[in-house]
């Protein structure tokens, strides 16, 4: 077993990154890779043929002085163990191709913003879309993005998806173009420069004009705290009834003294069989979109448990990013399935305390509405038909009713129909607008996010932002 760091050994302290996994047998063998990090233990099957590499490109979550442990356990022989060391960042890093002699004008000419620059080969470039979680820009050459394999391809499609900075030196149109069809933000954060002197500044700008990042867990957390509280308000409410009428039923038949004192432990233990087990999936998704482009970022936070205490699974897809979402008190277990393409993540959770873990993925998706700006009011278009009193305009702090509209019928609103934010959600989406900044909110509950499951309580918003006007 060889073990190679991604990203040349550089990984930002708390985000993911990847490493790469080489396994050699002399004999047909079945067993599996664990791997230890800083998020928990990760258990993936593998079979090796006879004198064939197999090699694995995996995500892991790095921790400042700590190293990644990497087991190989065959079903028969012995156990292999490895460590691994990376470097830390406690800031986004800049991705550079070694191609570009970039460092040293950077050290000669120091940026308008801070950067971080990380110089890799193509082999070092990112494989999964994971590992570009602490990545916050990335200069090349179009010879680069014609050498990646398929797999750092994609990784590629999903940072660009996400609306993230691409900065290509001199490059065709034809291809800049093609590279800005399949992007997020419709492209707007893919460049091209002529002069390494022109970076630092076009950085500068471009960071300036990115949207907020996606909301934290505690963000999410107070955005859905009603329903969750509900549910555990519910649960108290169900058990306290039970036990009173237990216990009057109980004393009712139980007619001895000393028999009665047996009631409290009685009632105690049912209660603890009744608060044990698997508990409750809650899943509460925020989706940001641009009006006129159909990729969207869904950022979810996954609780587990709170209303029992006990062992709690549940099935995930291998391409969202997975994290956690508060500190956990006990690392979670993820078992890798034998087509590789699901996984299985359990943890215990204890009575009240539900773990919570936050997934990222993109996808794409149609959008309902389309948002202008027109005589220096939000103009909102339909595509389908829309629900009263569900959608609501947010604009200069102030929140819109969007009233029924018909396919293809356009509303303005009224600046003195305005409303104060109420719901928490309204109130998360205030803070992340700038003022003049218009956006659409709507509950929604996305095709798309990672969990594959039929407990699933799944509640969430859909985002839609105007498209900026700069390009």
């Amino acid at each position: 077993m060889e073990l190679k760091t991604g990203l040349d050994g550089h990984a930002v302290d708390g985000q993911t990154s990847e490493i790469e996994i080489r396994l050699l047998s002399t004999s047909v063998i079945s067993g599996q890779l664990e791997i230890n990090d800083a998020f928990g233990h990760t258990l993936i099957p593998v079979k090796l043929s006879e004198r064939v590499e197999k090699t694995f490109w995996q995500a892991v979550t790095v921790e400042q002085n700590k190293s990644i442990i990497v087991r190989w356990i065959p079903e028969h022989g012995d156990i292999i163990e490895k460590q691994l060391l990376v470097d830390h960042s406690q800031t986004a890093l800049t991705i550079i191709s070694r191609s570009i002699p970039l460092k040293l004008t950077l050290d000669k000419n120091p940026p308008s913003v801070a950067i971080t620059p990380v110089i890799l080969s193509t082999q070092n470039l990112p494989h999964t879309p994971q590992a570009y979680a602490g990545i916050e820009a990335f200069i090349t050459a179009p010879q680069t993005l014609s050498s990646l394999s398929k797999d750092q391809y994609l990784a590629l499609s999903d940072y660009l998806s996400s609306c993230n900075i691409l900065l290509l030196s001199t490059v065709e149109q034809p291809l800049l173009k093609r590279l800005k069809d399949f992007s997020g933000c419709s492209g707007r954060f893919i460049q091209s420069y002529e002069t390494l002197e022109q970076i630092p500044q076009i950085l500068a700008t471009l960071k300036g004009r990115r949207s907020a990042q996606t909301p934290s867990a505690d963000e999410m957390t107070l955005a859905g705290q009603k329903q969750f509280q509900q549910q555990m308000l519910s649960s108290i409410v169900l058990y306290l009834t039970g036990y009173i009428l237990f216990i009057i039923l109980l004393t009712w038949f139980i007619k001895k003294t000393q028999y009665q004192l047996l009631i409290p432990l009685i009632v105690a233990g049912a209660g603890i069989l009744a608060w044990s087990g698997e508990g409750s999936q809650q899943l509460i998704s925020w989706v940001e979109a641009e009006s006129g482009d159909n990729h969207v970022i869904n950022s979810s936070l996954l609780f587990l448990g709170g209303n029992r205490s006990g062992d709690n699974s549940i099935s995930l897809n291998t391409t969202s990013r997975l994290s956690s979402g508060m500190k956990q008190a006990q690392q979670p277990q993820i078992n890798y399935q034998q087509n590789l393409t699901s996984r299985v993540l359990t943890v215990k959770s204890q009575l009240l305390s539900p773990q919570t873990f936050k997934l990222t993925s993109i996808s794409t998706q149609s959008l309902p509405f389309e948002l202008k700006i027109q005589q220096d009011l939000p103009k909102i278009i339909t595509f389908e038909d829309s629900i009263a009193d569900k959608a609501l305009l947010l604009w200069r702090g102030q929140t819109y009713d969007i009233p029924s509209l018909t396919p293809g019928t356009s509303w303005q609103p009224d600046e003195t129909m305005g409303k104060s934010a109420v719901s928490p959600a309204e109130k998360l989406l205030l803070s992340r607008l700038a003022f003049d900044a218009p956006a659409i909110l709507m509950p929604f509950t996305p095709n798309y996010s990672g969990v594959i499951s039929s407990n699933l309580q799944h509640t969430g918003w859909l985002v839609i932002r105007h498209q900026p006007e700069w390009l």
